[in-house]
């Protein structure tokens, strides 16, 4: 069981990491080399931006 505010600071580190690997991803995404890598950089970058965008009280159950 996570004490006190550790939810959300547990939430606001994970946040951070994501938009750190999603810009890092970004500007890889065109020159992936196949149409097979550039559609998974595509799927990972939407379902990271998705996530991103929503509020933690939309994910943390």
């Amino acid at each position: 069981m996570l004490a006190g505010r550790d939810d959300e600071q547990i939430g606001l580190l994970l946040t951070g990491h994501a938009s750190t690997v999603a810009s890092d991803v970004r500007p890889r995404r065109s020159a992936a080399e196949g149409q097979w890598a550039r559609a998974l950089a595509y799927v990972v970058l939407r379902g990271v931006e998705g996530r991103l965008s929503a509020t933690p009280e939309s994910t943390v159950r």
